[in-house]
């Protein structure tokens, strides 16, 4: 049994290694979603607010057991959207790409980015 739950802001946190080498793009992005009607029917609107991405080694980014190989099994994507709390999101939806990167140290503590 599934419920679906509306989750309206969250954190995406995206990892994509290249094929051919042990590097990997490390993608932020916050994210708004909101509900309306149209033509009697409910809607969900997604909104990218801010995103940034950076390019590091495999090894460098020292990831949890489990991300590895999540990693692995995926071809190589990775990805968590994780809910984050109104303050925060109202804190960081018009930050610098900088700003977005200490929210995700604050999220994940243990990575090295």
């Amino acid at each position: 049994m599934f419920i679906d739950v509306f989750v309206p802001y969250s954190f995406v946190l995206r990892i994509r290694q290249q094929h051919s080498t042990e590097m990997a793009t490390v993608s932020l992005t916050l994210i708004e979603r909101t509900f309306g009607k149209k033509n009697g029917r409910w809607t969900q609107t997604t909104t990218s607010l801010v995103s940034t991405g950076k390019a590091f080694s495999i090894d460098e980014l020292d990831l949890p057991q489990s991300w590895q190989l999540e990693l692995a099994s995926n071809e190589g994507r990775f990805e968590i959207d994780q809910p984050i709390r109104r303050d925060w999101f109202d804190e960081y939806k018009y930050a610098s790409p900088e700003r977005l990167w200490e929210l995700c140290k604050k999220l994940y503590p243990a990575l090295s980015l």
